[in-house]
């Protein structure tokens, strides 16, 4: 979802007929479409020539097939000379690119300095194994499960030892999950469910409970993403759709998930949230307001339940490689370039690492935190 957020198409929204993508990261209420040149105020736009496409740092920039750049300044403190950008040529080669400040502000671009990623983006390190827990006679819990985060959850929970429940809507994924689990000596059940329905939630429990007798962990990861677009253009549908996965399907699961945990003395949940949940992106209030909600939710709970053995929390990933991002990217090596620089750590991550928060989270080595939000973002809200 992440990276839908950072880039839709929208120059319908702004008038803008030559705009490709809109990156989101600070964006102010109001943006004029046309934007007067030589504007020398923080967070007033500006337009400057550039044959580079630039992100903005701290801001946001609209990347356009012409050699316009139109961002609003966020100048740092005690840097009188200008700001700087991050920006990436058409030979997808990173630079550092500055902005004086002056007379001429916003028309004067200088490169500074400039890095060459080569060939092939920076890859994550490589791990011999993921079991690094005693999760035996344990039993997760996925939601979301057919695909992405939740299914290399789910692999990664049955890697270390615990049975496993899976479940989605989409039969096929699930059930080839399930095999692909038991291939490799595990043990897992496949319940079609869908969060938003109450009397599907309450049958996995009882699913549950008949197949393994308890519930030890639970990653509510299942989630949808919003149709952009702006707060006046969104239906009532719209709405209801998003907030009935991504905010009741989590209240739903923990309602019927806990009971069956203190049955056995307690558990550990964890509910995906995303750094929509800790920040605010134009274009996406329906989408950012259910992550909010995911968030408060888990405080929330954790508070109610810290005393009956069961902690609560939730990771926050930014954009993650899994098939929803393949599609989403495809083939655009420039596109793929844009969507790393907006992380610090330098490329966007993995889903397999979103596991490995969630199992930290499950397992006895967190055993002293609860609601808390872990963020899985390569450093993008540091920003």
């Amino acid at each position: 979802m992440i990276a839908c957020i950072f880039s839709y198409q929208i120059a319908h929204f702004f008038g803008i007929d030559d705009v490709l993508s809109l990156f989101l990261w600070g964006v102010p209420p109001l943006l004029p479409a046309k934007a007067p040149k030589n504007s020398l105020l923080n967070g007033v736009p500006f337009v400057v020539s550039a044959q580079k496409l630039a992100l903005g740092k701290r801001c946001f920039a609209l990347i356009s097939n012409s050699d316009r750049l139109i961002l609003p300044v966020h100048r740092a403190a005690g840097n009188k000379s200008g700001i700087q950008i991050a920006a990436i040529d058409k030979q997808d080669k990173v630079h550092l690119t500055h902005v004086t400040v002056g007379k001429d502000f916003g028309q004067t671009l200088e490169i500074v300095s400039s890095i060459s990623r080569g060939d092939q983006p920076i890859q994550p390190p490589e791990k011999e194994t993921t079991a690094m827990y005693n999760f035996k006679g344990k039993v997760a819990l996925v939601t979301g499960a057919s695909s992405g985060i939740g299914r290399e959850t789910a692999l990664a929970f049955a890697e270390n030892g615990a049975k496993v429940v899976a479940a989605a809507r989409r039969e096929a994924e699930g059930h080839a999950l399930v095999k692909a689990i038991k291939e490799k000596g595990g043990e897992a059940i496949f319940v079609r469910a869908d969060v938003a329905r109450d009397g599907d939630i309450k049958a996995l429990i009882e699913k549950t409970a008949a197949a393994f007798g308890r519930l030890d962990f639970a990653f509510n990861n299942a989630g949808v993403e919003q149709i952009p677009g702006p707060l006046g253009e969104q239906t009532e549908a719209e709405f209801d759709r998003v907030m009935n996965v991504n905010v009741k399907g989590v209240w739903l699961s923990m309602k019927h998930q806990i009971p069956l945990m203190l049955k056995t003395g307690g558990g550990s949940i964890v509910n995906t949230s995303s750094v929509a949940g800790l920040i605010g992106m134009g274009g996406l209030s329906i989408y950012v307001a259910s992550k909010h909600a995911v968030i408060g939710l888990t405080k929330s709970t954790a508070l109610e339940f810290g005393k009956q053995g069961i902690r609560v929390n939730a990771i926050a990933p930014a954009a993650i490689e899994t098939d929803m991002y393949e599609r989403f990217v495809g083939d655009n090596a420039q596109f793929r370039a844009q969507m790393s620089t907006l992380h610090p750590i330098g490329r966007i991550g993995t889903a397999r690492e979103v596991a490995e928060a969630a199992l930290w989270l499950s397992s006895s080595d967190s055993s002293f935190v609860t609601g808390h939000t872990l963020l899985v973002d390569g450093g993008f809200t540091a920003q």
